[in-house]
Formats: structure tokens, C-alpha cells, sequence
């Protein structure tokens, strides 16, 4: 059984759920980075929903320091679910 198969929702969800939490930990903020994580086995929802964000335009990740943070487009699209 892979990862992915566990999941109780869809990548998309876990990618909003996601940049929900971005969301409230920056106060909303444009630009302002988190560490996200160390990598290591067994993170594959997370770096998947990540992928999935990033290929939305909702994050930016900065493979260095795995950093995140949310673009305008990620800002909009959280707001649209907290009204």
C-alpha cells in the first residue's frame, strides 16, 4: 500500500488545508517564510500537497532551507474559504 492510498482526503484539500494553516501562522502575510520541514521517509502527503501548491501558484518553496510561504494567489484563495 503506497502513502497516498492512507489518505482521507484529496491532495487539493491537503494542499488547502495547508496553506490555511500558512495563513493563520503569518497573520496572513505576504511573503513571510516557515520552515516547513527536514526531509526524511514517510512525508509524501506533504511533500506532494507542497508540489501541488506550488504548481497552483498558491506557495513558493525554497528547496534550500525547506522554506514556504504564500503568494498572492494562495492569500486569495484561503480567503475565499474563510467567508
Amino acid at each position: 500500500m503506497q502513502d497516498n492510498d492512507a489518505l482521507p482526503v484529496s491532495i487539493d484539500d491537503l494542499a488547502m488545508s495547508l496553506c490555511r494553516r500558512l495563513y493563520e501562522d503569518t497573520d496572513g502575510r505576504l511573503m513571510d517564510w516557515r520552515l516547513l520541514w527536514r526531509r526524511r521517509a514517510g512525508q509524501y502527503p506533504l511533500q506532494t500537497a507542497v508540489e501541488y501548491g506550488v504548481d497552483h501558484g498558491w506557495l513558493l518553496f525554497d528547496d534550500r532551507n525547506d522554506g514556504i510561504c504564500l503568494t498572492e494567489e494562495g492569500r486569495r484563495q484561503v480567503r475565499k474559504t474563510l467567508s
